[in-house]
């Protein structure tokens, strides 16, 4: 049986939901519990050096913890502990509560229910800053056991029941409803060894699979619903992007925790209703960025010692000013592109290796050109160079993650990182003007899509999504000015046309 000091939550009462997960876990104590490190476990040492590769790849298991991190990982917790708290089986209400949802036929059956005020959380960055690996390691420090047998129980008012505390998922590339509600139920199967999935392969009618969705999640008690690779595309530019957010607001109010995480290019028409923020504020609202300069308290002093102890190599014969400058513009502070570089760093060393190991100089300059990575680095340097074809050759890098060039110790000592791709100011400016008209009208098509949504809810959903009239009007008188904008992009003056040749 859990106790109050492990368990403040239990001051308020029992809750057999909380002995399945670890005790609370303080500010302070997080960067402690939460490292990760495998290879203190392992005698690699004792593995003749050129037999070592394959320890490379349980890197995945390492985790080094920063101070970024403590705020996103302290939040999970939050929606954890409050979700099971919110939902403690001896409570008279919530057993109530939970058979009312387990007779639902439909989505007004649901509305009609009391709202429990669940919350949610947003973890919001580009690829490689550590979103992933937070969600993963997180959860898995703060819930040991990830589906928990219960026998019969009078007081709780069940038979027997299988838990399953939390459920993380894929955002599907296809972006569409269906996608995602069959790959939790999916993932529920992989979890519990049921057959949900295939029970509703040929359901294609939308709301009943958001009803069966809702319904298998109360009924194993799922506390929190993490979904993870939020993207532009299968998000933000989705039109059924108000629905997802609907479905989200309705599985909140049922007590079910909602994570999300992704791109912030996924997220922006989220902060358009301050309903919606306020649920995810519950959690928080966190954004992963990446080291602008290298001397970050969080990437300097924290996250790269830490990183660096992963290490299958005996010696690392390399100034370590030239080391840090090689590792910062080739991940340009991405955590997740550090942790590649420094993979293959040592891969180079171990296959010119025999008894024993040791990385030089030249290790981090043949680990730019691995397989492994040459590609990886492009996308650091796209996020540190000047030049336009370079720092513009992907399309999902948010404009606030791109840094100024930074000056390089490196390139005295071999040639410069980045080869500046020669590029005129006319060709420079006319794809700026594309991306610009673009946008416009992507932004325009959205809004249009969205107040022809609007026209179409219910009051419940109106309510939900907490759009008011002065909301509606703006969108109007926005739509507006970005088709005059459209207009008058489209429709250069031949005066223009003369002045850019």
């Amino acid at each position: 049986m859990s106790n109050v000091h492990d368990h403040p939550e239990l001051a308020a009462g029992p809750n057999p939901f909380f002995d399945c997960i670890s005790p609370f876990i303080s500010y302070a104590d997080l960067p402690k519990v939460l490292a990760s490190s495998p290879l203190a476990h392992i005698k690699w040492k004792d593995i003749p050096a050129n037999r070592r590769e394959p320890l490379l790849s349980i890197c995945d298991q390492h985790f080094a913890p920063s101070s970024a991190l403590l705020e996103p990982a302290s939040g999970l917790q939050i929606l954890l502990r409050r979700s099971l708290a919110q939902n403690n089986p001896l409570d008279p209400a919530v057993r109530k509560r939970c058979n009312q949802i387990g007779m639902a036929c439909t989505r007004e059956d649901l509305r009609s229910l009391e709202n429990v005020q669940g919350g949610g959380m947003l973890i919001a960055g580009m690829t490689g800053t550590g979103k992933t690996a937070l969600l993963k390691r997180a959860l898995t420090v703060f819930v040991p056991k990830q589906v928990v047998e219960y026998e019969k129980s009078d007081s709780a008012g069940f038979y027997s029941l299988r838990q399953c505390v939390y459920l993380l998922v894929d955002h599907p590339s296809n972006g569409s409803r269906g996608a995602l509600l069959k790959r939790i139920l999916h993932t529920l199967d992989e979890k519990l060894g049921t057959t949900y999935f295939e029970q509703h392969t040929k359901t294609t009618n939308i709301d009943t699979l958001l009803v069966t969705v809702s319904k298998l999640l109360t009924l194993h008690r799922v506390a929190v619903l993490c979904i993870d690779e939020k993207q532009q595309s299968t998000f933000e530019d989705s039109p059924w992007r108000l629905d997802f957010t609907l479905f989200y607001l309705q599985l909140m109010n049922l007590g079910v925790s909602i994570v999300l995480s992704g791109n912030p290019l996924a997220f922006e028409h989220l902060k358009l209703f301050s309903q919606v923020m306020r649920r995810f504020s519950v959690g928080g609202i966190c954004l992963f960025e990446p080291a602008v300069t290298g001397k970050e308290i969080w990437w300097k002093q924290h996250f790269v010692p830490q990183a660096r102890k992963f290490s299958i190599v005996e010696n690392w014969n390399i100034d370590t000013d030239l080391r840090s400058q090689f590792e910062i513009e080739n991940s340009s502070g991405l955590p997740g592109l550090f942790v590649a570089y420094h993979q293959e760093v040592q891969r180079s060393a171990l296959r010119r290796a025999y008894d024993t190991a040791e990385v030089c100089e030249q290790d981090f300059l043949e680990a730019q050109e691995s397989p492994r990575f040459k590609h990886l680095r492009s996308v650091a340097l796209s996020l540190s160079s000047d030049d336009f074809s370079v720092a513009n050759q992907f399309i999902d890098i948010p404009p606030a993650n791109k840094t100024s060039k930074r000056a390089s110790t490196v390139t005295a000592k071999q040639p410069a990182l980045i080869e500046g791709r020669k590029s005129t100011v006319v060709s420079a400016a006319q794809r700026l003007l594309t991306q610009f008209k673009s946008k416009q009208t992507r932004e325009a098509n959205q809004l249009s899509a969205q107040l022809k949504a609007f026209k179409t809810m219910s009051p419940d959903d109106i309510r939900a999504l907490g759009i008011t009239a002065d909301l509606i009007n703006g969108f109007e008188v926005q739509l507006a000015s970005l088709k005059a904008s459209g207009k008058k992009t489209a429709s250069p003056t031949k005066g223009d046309g003369e002045a850019k040749q």
